[in-house]
């Protein structure tokens, strides 16, 4: 048994050497090759994403232990240098292959590889292009509104892979216009652009987009809306309006005479309302954004300067007045119907961090004419004394000069806001030049004169058990414009007399 064992293991050991001599001596007669692939076609393009593949026909001798595509936008892509690649699982035969990140509008170039012990093969190479996407476009602002034409534009941020043929903005009296609507049409390429819009109407509101058109088609960019000045040209224009005034109440006269200038802009907007006096500087400048709205109000007094700031949104305007660029600590909201004319005004004052209402008031109208105006107040508020700006009016004696000391709210009362007062008007059949001068309607929503459509012939005024009223006689000039106009008014305390006579230019 032991010569057995003895005699075996040597021949064991034999065998295992010789086999062990003849696979090395084969591996080296044999060695591994590069395999074998081709490069399916490309399908499924879309502007950011493809399908391709490859089939490994030979594996060269050798396990796949890698495959699938290499792209990218210069030729002849590689594993180690591309813009993209997948990897597709290993083995020889077919495989699929999804291409994605892709840049719309882009030729791109592919090649399959294999990968194997003796390297990396790479199949044919196959050119395509990825479609191109719709342009990104923002729209700009309309400036420079005037009666007939206005300015916009727009910025092409992105072509969408293809060149941008045409640009320009589009609108209509309707919403979400397109190109075949009125356009323009402002050159070519990305980037900003400036628009002269013209042909307009006078006195309508528009809606406008900036477009873009490439091969993928046109797109736009968002709404903006805006409204043309009113028509002004050959129709009488306020120039001037001379005032005598007198107040009798308690025994107490106070009088004057005012003379008042109003100048416009070249787009028939008031700019500039100034009072004359012989040893005194006093005027208002207004300034206008973009959308032809009042946006500031400066109130000059003899080198005191505060300003009136309009913030609008959506239906309402907010109106806060400054001094010494110090804000008030009031703000009134005036808020609009759905065409246009004042529905409320809301007083508020700042108390703890938080805007407290104190006062409003509700208006009525009837055929665009104001007819009823109710305010509510609470008067159960504590209250200490603060420097605040009096009221406002056409009239001086109420200007940015009436700076003062004045009680002003301080504790909010328990919800105590009650009706006040009721205003009652009635009005002739004449047009209202003065309606036009939204400026001075937000300045002083209360001043009845510049509200409506007709002309106001009486006003009254009920507060509880106690009512005054004033009437207004006006006579008309040739044009049916108002020449003059003669108020009186007032209750058992008090009585007053006002002539206003109103000068204009431009008249036919």
């Amino acid at each position: 048994m032991k010569s057995n064992r003895n005699y075996l293991f040597p021949s064991l050991w034999a065998t295992i050497l010789s086999g062990l001599f003849f696979f090395l001596s084969c591996e080296k007669e044999n060695p591994a090759e590069f395999a074998a692939v081709t490069t399916l076609s490309v399908t499924e393009v879309s502007s950011n994403t493809a399908k391709s593949g490859g089939n490994i026909t030979s594996s060269g001798g050798a396990d796949i232990i890698s495959r699938g595509l290499v792209w990218g936008e210069n030729a002849s892509p590689t594993f180690e240098q591309h813009d993209g690649l997948t990897a597709d699982g290993f083995g020889h035969g077919l495989f699929i292959s999804n291409l994605s990140n892709l840049l719309p509008g882009t030729t791109y170039y592919v090649r399959s590889y294999a990968i194997n012990s003796a390297g990396t093969a790479y199949g044919n190479e196959v050119q395509f292009r990825t479609l191109s996407e719709l342009a990104t476009l923002t729209t700009t602002n309309v400036t420079d509104i005037s009666v007939t034409s206005a300015i916009s534009g727009g910025n092409i941020t992105s072509e969408g892979g293809s060149s941008v043929t045409v640009r320009g903005v589009c609108w209509s009296t309707s919403q979400n216009p397109t190109t075949d609507d009125n356009h323009t049409t402002d050159g070519s390429g990305p980037g900003a652009f400036t628009s002269n819009i013209s042909g307009l109407s006078a006195n309508t509101t528009y809606y406008l987009r900036a477009y873009a058109t490439n091969i993928a088609g046109t797109t736009y960019g968002s709404e903006v809306y805006f409204t043309t000045q009113e028509e002004i040209t050959g129709h009488c224009l306020l120039s001037n309006l001379y005032m005598l005034w007198e107040d009798i109440c308690e025994d107490k006269v106070w009088s004057g005479e005012d003379i008042i200038n109003v100048y416009y802009d070249d787009n028939g907007r008031l700019s500039k309302w100034e009072w004359e006096h012989p040893e005194h500087e006093e005027y208002w400048l207004f300034t206008y954004n973009s959308q032809g709205k009042i946006e500031v109000v400066e109130d000059y007094w003899d080198g005191k300067v505060g300003y009136y700031h309009f913030t609008w949104e959506d239906n309402k305007v907010t109106r806060q007045w400054s001094y010494d660029h110090e804000p008030s600590e009031s703000k009134t909201t005036i808020e609009f119907s759905s065409n246009g004319e004042i529905s409320r005004v809301e007083y508020y004052y700042f108390h703890n961090n938080e805007w407290i209402l104190r006062r409003y008031i509700t208006y009525s109208w009837l055929n665009g004419n104001l007819v009823k105006a109710e305010e509510y107040s609470d008067d159960s508020w504590k209250k200490s004394t603060s420097t605040e700006r009096d009221k406002i009016s056409i009239k001086p004696r109420h200007s940015i000069k009436n700076l003062r000391e004045k009680e002003v709210p301080v504790l909010k009362s328990t919800n105590n806001i009650v009706l006040k007062s009721t205003w009652l008007l009635t009005y002739d059949d004449k047009d209202n030049p003065f309606s036009i001068h939204q400026a001075l309607v937000l300045l002083d929503p209360d001043f009845y004169l510049f509200l409506s459509k007709n002309n106001v012939i009486t006003a009254k005024r009920i507060s509880g058990d106690k009512e005054r009223t004033e009437i207004n006689q006006w006579e008309y000039n040739p044009q049916n414009y108002p020449g003059k106009l003669i108020l009186e008014g007032g209750d058992e305390d008090c009585y007053w007399t006002e002539t206003i006579e109103f000068i204009y230019k431009n008249c036919d």
